[in-house]
């Protein structure tokens, strides 16, 4: 509480304390009420110490010399009013007037005194309440500081640790994008583009016969509508992207034109070395702090990389298909398929033989990564070549690795199953749940 706050007991009037007015009212009241019903018509002039002396101290000693000097001046008023006592003849006419005055002399040399000690000591009171004030508001003041020191402090820390964590998740993002997956590249590219350009919604598109495919959304867009429908092959930021040699930036008022609100920041997924467009990236919200110069280079570089990633990965998808052996399942790749059912088909119209398909399709391919799925394809791969004959071949039936084909020559219906069984015990000492594959038989040709 501040020392200047009044309160109900220090409202003041005419500088005396109105509480002062009634306690003295109410004991010379109750003094006079007594002596009246004594009947004593002197009202205690003769008893001491006279009773009115508490209507002085109380005052005095509890407020100061003012309502001191006031209590003397109403007790003076209550004793001497129509009560003067009678002058005796041998009694000279001053020491009359010293008898009458006798007591409110004292009671105003005792007010006084009294008064001004209780000033003394309250003027001591105020000086320590105004320090005690003052050290408080010292005190609000530091602990105001320190919490501003120590929010500067937490918010140093956040941004340091918080440059750390950058860092690492953007190596731990570009980590995945040397891989050969085209899922696990879309990922980490999402990664990266969190972690270095801290973008709050962006989406990521590839281009599917010749068309943009939303591949990846990240933020309002993940929540609300996936996709752009303004954005598709043939419209004006579309047209402008594959024409633009560097990324659309919304500071820029020719590319805020092309933008029309559609996103932030948009650049073209592209492979430097052979100039080919693999997709684009559309920043929809970012940071204000990270819209400048360093970040749209920052940005540029990332379509770039992404876009090399995503070529690499086209390639070497093209050549896994034209090639024989697909090195990741250690399985005669798909486009080989087609090849050697048709030839071992007519071999077997020729020279009359049974020539059968056991298919090992994976039971929800889509819980699993790109990663569990290769392994339990090489898994596959393998046990064919440790279990069966030279002449059965394992292939990948579908491009995506979730089915593998296994052709079995000169092998019936009810040998199939026989093989099938040997395969699952294969796949059990390799470690493989065989409960990963669903399993069925399909004759080709039957002699």
């Amino acid at each position: 509480m501040q020392p200047d706050k009044k309160t109900w007991d220090r409202k003041t009037w005419l500088g005396i304390r109105v509480v002062a007015f009634a306690e003295i009212a109410i004991l010379l009241a109750f003094i006079l009420i007594i002596a009246m019903f004594a009947g004593d018509t002197e009202r205690f002039r003769n008893v001491n110490p006279h009773p009115f002396w508490l209507v002085i101290l109380l005052p005095a000693c509890q407020y100061g010399t003012r309502e001191g000097v006031l209590a003397t001046i109403a007790a003076s008023f209550a004793l001497l009013l129509g009560n003067l006592p009678p002058e005796n003849i041998t009694q000279d006419h001053y020491s009359w007037w010293l008898g009458v005055w006798k007591l409110p002399i004292l009671w105003l040399g005792t007010a006084v005194i009294l008064g001004e000690l209780r000033q003394r000591h309250r003027r001591e009171n105020d000086r320590l309440v105004t320090q005690c004030h003052e050290a408080n508001m010292r005190e609000n003041n530091i602990a105001e500081a320190y919490a501003k020191v120590r929010s500067s402090k937490e918010e140093l820390e956040l941004r340091i640790s918080g440059k750390l964590r950058s860092g690492l998740a953007a190596w731990q993002a570009s980590k995945r994008l040397e891989s050969l997956d085209k899922s696990e590249i879309i990922a980490g590219a999402a990664d990266l583009i969190s972690a270095v350009l801290s973008a709050e919604s962006f989406s990521i598109y590839t281009i599917e016969n010749g068309k943009p495919f939303l591949a990846y959304a990240h933020g309002e867009l993940s929540n609300g509508n996936l996709d752009k429908p303004d954005f598709h092959f043939g419209s004006q930021l579309y047209n402008a992207l594959l024409a633009e040699t560097q990324p659309l930036c919304v500071i820029n008022p020719d590319h805020e034109l092309l933008l029309s609100g559609k996103a932030v920041l948009a650049g073209v997924l592209r492979d430097k070395v052979t100039n080919t467009a693999m997709g684009f990236l559309l920043i929809d919200k970012l940071p204000f702090s990270e819209l400048h110069f360093s970040g749209i280079a920052s940005f540029s570089a990332l379509c770039e990389w992404v876009g090399t990633s995503l070529s690499a990965t086209q390639k070497y998808k093209d050549v896994r298909e034209t090639s024989i052996l697909n090195p990741d399942h250690q399985c005669y790749s798909n486009g080989y398929y087609t090849r050697y059912v048709d030839y071992i088909e007519s071999l077997a119209k020729r020279l009359n033989f049974d020539v059968t398909r056991i298919n090992a399709a994976l039971k929800n391919p889509e819980n699993l990564s790109s990663h569990e799925q290769a392994n339990a394809a090489r898994s596959l791969g393998a046990s064919v070549d440790e279990v069966l004959r030279q002449v059965d071949l394992a292939f990948d039936y579908r491009k995506d690795g979730s089915d593998i084909a296994v052709i079995l020559p000169a092998t019936s219906l009810n040998q199939a199953q026989l093989v099938i069984s040997k395969l699952e015990a294969a796949l059990t000492n390799r470690g493989v749940d065989k409960k990963l594959f669903n399993f069925t038989v399909q004759a080709i040709h039957a002699a």
